[in-house]
């Protein structure tokens, strides 16, 4: 009876513990969780590894594919697609992958709008760090695979480096239909462009509506000091007509920027010259100066254009002379900094020198005394001085040899073509200068 009781207490003690401890939580539980914040911060800025994407960072809008940006994180970016396509797939990817077997299959992506929705980590790189093919990043936290680089070590690769696959998904169903595009190596998609709407969006902001002025980059090196501007009379091509024109303003306006053919379009319009379109070679924010100097914190947008084996730079005409202020103000800098580089040079060589000259000054008075030492020490020869203090003097002479003075036979030492220097019985008796 005792025994039956103490189980029946302990059957209700135990019960009672358990539903003490139990605490359930639902999905939003984790943002209360702080502990991983440091595992994924220690070590290794991913910010600067893998920065999200910026949209005057897609800066060569010809020939652009989404190869070229993999070093940025593109997730959530909406792509255009100018024209439908087919392209090569793995069929049964994971399985092919695990096998070391490769099945392809024809897919097709139609012309349109996309949004990217993540990675697929699949190559040889990704399972040198514990990532299997099947694992995909929708998010931009790609948490697992900060978790592989860092659990290997393997900080030196890029991101982009653990690429294989590009999720997109069509802009107007974006809960289904994915797309895999084949994305690796130097590979495009299919052989298309694959433009931004980013970057159209923020080029349109920034250039149309503004009266601009054209720049020609007479080193084709698109440095500053080599911008010319266009006059009145240089001949252009009108890249969707194809036909030549010639300018007769000095300043235009940007009264639209279109997609043709698989480029993006400045159409500009003069007063007297009429409305002509020129395709986008790329869009900077950086000033390159010269060979040596750079506007690293210019936030000036410049449009660069192709034309005729010719580079030529479409900027603002309000923003030019404040581009020309920024350089003139950099060169500026860079030669004070460089005088007082040189000043400081100048005067630690001087500082050394005189060092050096009071240090062996010192070592000739303690090794000949004062009177002789003194002169040593000055670089200074007399007579009566021997061998050894004219050497630690004037040094090695160029020459020697033996001749037959007033004083009979003597050792002649040559420093130049006019300066000899007489010994006899091993002292100084002659000085010819």
């Amino acid at each position: 009876m005792r025994k039956t009781l103490l189980g029946i207490l302990l059957i209700i003690s135990i019960g009672n513990i358990t539903n003490a401890q139990i605490k359930v939580v639902g999905d939003d539980y984790k943002d209360s969780l702080s502990g991983a914040k440091n595992y994924y911060d220690m070590d290794v800025d991913f910010d600067a590894l893998f920065p999200n994407s910026s949209p005057l960072e897609h800066r060569h809008v010809m020939g652009s594919t989404l190869c070229d940006n993999r070093e940025e994180n593109l997730v959530g970016d909406t792509i255009f697609i100018p024209s439908t396509y087919d392209y090569y797939f793995y069929s049964n990817l994971y399985k092919s992958m695990d096998a070391g077997m490769t099945f392809y299959e024809t897919k097709t992506i139609p012309a349109g709008y996309y949004v990217i929705k993540g990675y697929i980590f699949c190559n040889d790189n990704s399972k040198k760090i514990g990532l299997k093919p099947q694992h995909e990043y929708p998010d931009r936290s790609t948490h697992r695979l900060k978790e592989a680089i860092l659990e290997s070590g393997n900080y030196k690769l890029d991101i982009e480096e653990y690429l294989e696959y590009i999720l997109i998904s069509p802009a107007d169903t974006l809960n289904g239909n994915k797309d895999v595009v084949y994305a690796t190596g130097n590979c495009d998609i299919g052989g298309h462009n694959v433009m931004y709407l980013n970057f159209y969006n923020v080029v349109k902001e920034l250039f149309v509506g503004k009266k601009v002025c054209i720049y020609r980059d007479n080193g084709q090196h698109l440095f500053f000091e080599d911008w010319a501007k266009v006059s009145s009379g240089t001949l252009f091509r009108d890249d969707i007509r194809d036909e030549m024109l010639k300018l007769q303003d000095e300043v235009f306006e940007v009264k639209d920027v279109v997609f043709k053919d698989g480029f993006f379009v400045l159409v500009l319009n003069g007063d007297l010259t009429g409305s002509f379109s020129q395709c986008i070679t790329s869009v900077k924010t950086l000033c390159e100066i010269d060979w040596y100097h750079k506007l690293s914190d210019s936030n000036i947008p410049y449009i660069v254009l192709y034309e005729d084996y010719r580079y030529y730079v479409v900027i603002a005409a309000s923003d030019y002379p404040l581009l020309q202020q920024k350089v003139t103000k950099k060169l500026q800098a860079e030669r004070q900094k460089n005088n007082r580089e040189q000043q400081l040079q100048e005067q630690q060589r001087i500082q050394k020198q005189a060092k050096e000259k009071n240090e062996f000054k010192s070592r000739m008075i303690a090794k000949y005394g004062d009177g002789n030492g003194m002169l040593v020490g000055n670089r200074q020869i007399a007579i009566g001085m021997t061998k050894e203090m004219c050497k630690d003097a004037w040094g090695t002479p160029i020459n020697t040899y033996r001749t037959t003075a007033k004083f009979g036979q003597s050792e002649v030492w040559c420093y130049n073509y006019k300066t000899r220097v007489y010994f006899y019985n091993g002292k100084v008796v002659q000085i010819d200068d």
